[in-house]
């Protein structure tokens, strides 16, 4: 249906008589509300018409009719979403928002836990999770940018607990700790986690959003062994780039330095490395109600085409052919930090554009085609290739005053690590 609608039937009593009322109002372009009122007993019937600003790009007027839990489907209701997430930001109806995202998805198709688990995980995670794990997860949190001691707190109290939920999955099923390593967390985990508390989230919303976007969006990146899901989509992020910016690609190639640096940040930490947490919150805005990977290539494209659409923005030195892929290459984590709210509001609507694209060259079909053919995954290239590309990482942040390296610990599991120099920012909102 074009339009969606919602009904409401309440009878009162009025000078003792009965009336019905009948009210059916239009979410739609339409500032239109229609009341029709029946009285039963009189032979009286009359129809009104009142207009009341329904613009579908109004927030309260989404909140409004979620907190009425009416008849208007939670599917209605997140297409209105996705509708109003694009036009303008949630602001100060964020929180229900990422609330209602949250409860919208399937768990049997997300394996996103249940409230009841995530807490249960919670209790006692101190005793549950590895030494190594809570080496990390201290390291990391220490560092992370932009919380109150408060919130460090609690941001490992998230760390902790999902280690724990994971550690009693992994008994629960007869996983030994020696085939999975006893390992569930990830340096890089704890950006994906602080951003819910960057916009406000309370712990537990924030433990259950954290979980979803780990088994949406970033599903497999951060858990698989060999890290093959991640390789497999900066892979198709490349194509994607080669195919769509291939003036940015050639530069790329021309300085030396691996496309797969321009994946990490969009990937692995849902553009929470560089941004500034307003401009990283707006875009987890769209990415959690897109909930799927088309949706970080579209944002990834969009902000890469802002910066190769005004290269005086990386200096003099970007007007040197040969030198316009280095340059980029260093000074976007910087760029990227110094986007104000209406250059973050172009690169949303540019996304919505991408997203919207269809036919043989629209974005998902291209996405969907070369998850088809698995591009730069297979073979024994791919680990060597990836180890080069951390490596024009660490050389990239290390100019920046920071460092990012791959090491790999004495039972064998690849994890990656941050310096004294805290790669993954320092920036303020």
């Amino acid at each position: 249906l074009k339009y969606s609608f919602q009904i409401e039937c309440s009878v009162c009593l009025r000078r003792n008589v009965r009336l019905m009322f009948l009210y059916v109002s239009f979410v739609d372009s339409w500032d239109t509300f229609f009341a029709k009122s029946m009285s039963e007993g009189n032979g009286h019937q009359h129809v009104e018409m009142f207009t009341e600003k329904s613009d579908p790009h109004d927030w309260e007027t989404w909140s409004l009719q979620l907190n009425r839990g009416s008849l208007v489907s939670r599917q209605t209701l997140h297409h209105f979403a996705k509708e109003l997430v694009y036009c303008s930001p949630p602001v100060a109806f964020r929180r229900q928002f990422w609330g209602f995202c949250i409860d919208h998805v399937d768990p049997e198709l997300t394996f996103v836990p249940p409230i009841v688990d995530l807490i249960e995980a919670a209790i006692g995670a101190d005793e549950v999770v590895g030494q190594h794990d809570l080496q990390l997860i201290t390291l990391d949190v220490a560092r992370t940018r932009n919380l109150s001691e408060e919130q460090q707190v609690v941001l490992a109290r998230i760390l902790k607990a999902h280690c724990s939920l994971h550690a009693r999955r992994s008994r629960s099923s007869n996983v030994s700790a020696d085939s999975s390593r006893g390992v569930h967390y990830q340096q890089g985990m704890h950006m994906l986690a602080a951003c819910p508390l960057w916009a406000g989230l309370a712990e537990v919303e924030a433990l259950a959003l954290f979980e979803l976007v780990l088994n949406t969006l970033c599903r497999g990146c951060h858990t698989d062994p060999d890290l093959a899901t991640f390789r497999k989509n900066a892979s198709i992020l490349e194509t994607l780039i080669r195919e769509r910016l291939p003036t940015l690609a050639a530069a790329f190639g021309v300085s030396g330095k691996p496309l797969m640096l321009l994946s990490f940040d969009p990937l692995l930490c849902l553009f929470t490395l560089h941004l500034r947490c307003s401009a990283a919150i707006r875009f987890w805005d769209v990415l959690i109600v897109e909930g799927n990977l088309v949706v970080i290539f579209a944002l990834q494209l969009a902000l890469l085409e802002h910066f190769v659409s005004n290269p005086n923005l990386l200096g003099p030195e970007a007007a040197f052919e040969d030198q316009f892929g280095s340059t980029f290459a260093e000074k976007l984590g910087y760029l990227m930090g110094e986007l104000d709210e209406v250059d973050v509001e172009g690169i949303v609507r540019r996304c919505r554009e991408l997203m919207m694209q269809t036919g043989a060259h629209g974005l998902r079909q291209r996405v969907e085609q070369l998850q088809t053919k698995n591009p730069g995954v297979t073979g024994q290239s791919a680990p060597f290739s990836f180890m080069g590309a951390v490596s024009g990482l660490s050389n990239m942040l290390a100019a920046a005053g920071k460092a990012f390296v791959s090491t790999v610990g004495d039972d064998g599991h690849l994890g990656r690590t941050v310096s004294e120099g805290d790669a993954l920012g320092a920036r303020n909102i």
